[in-house]
């Protein structure tokens, strides 16, 4: 409570700046988790404003895909999401919220090609980066099941536990 006052504040001193706007959004959706959702709508409405202050924010535009995937609204999560990569954003998160979105939206064959994006920026990771690489497999599990290919995503599932199951301990 005393975070969003103190940006509630800030807005009021500097109601142009776009990040301001952006962090009290952030602030409020986290509100909306913890306190109701009476602050889903400061929420979006204090990332809308900050992305028309700054259209260019790509945080922002995934902060709000990511909101309206979390609320399964898939055709204006992707939107926003499609925003966000389009102005630079082509990290593991917003690749997994576009095939999410996608999934959601009933569309196997667009979340396959998310998770061919998870696999070329788990092969620029170090090797020793197992984390990454244990989530893209799981990925690509989870969306050969959705696209009916249960035998590859059954054959990948069986590879994916032999390979990362922990060492056992007598």
């Amino acid at each position: 409570a005393q975070s969003i006052t103190a940006l509630e504040r800030t807005i009021q001193l500097k109601p142009d700046d776009g990040e301001g706007w952006y962090q009290y959004g952030r602030a409020q959706s986290v509100a909306a988790w913890f306190m109701g959702p009476e602050h889903d709508i400061l929420a979006d409405s204090a990332l809308r404003h900050s992305l028309a202050l700054e259209p260019d924010r790509a945080v922002t535009a995934w902060l709000l895909g990511l909101r309206y995937a979390q609320a399964r609204h898939w055709d204006v999560a992707l939107r926003f999401i499609d925003s966000a990569m389009a102005l630079g954003r082509h990290d593991m998160s917003i690749h997994a919220l576009h095939m999410t979105a996608e999934l959601g939206r009933g569309n196997a064959v667009a979340a396959l090609a998310d998770v061919a994006a998870l696999d070329t920026l788990v092969e620029r990771r170090p090797a020793t980066d197992t984390a990454a690489a244990v989530y893209a497999a799981a990925m690509r599990v989870i969306v050969l099941r959705r696209a009916g290919d249960t035998a590859s995503a059954r054959g990948l599932l069986t590879n994916l536990v032999a390979r990362y199951r922990p060492e056992e301990t007598h």
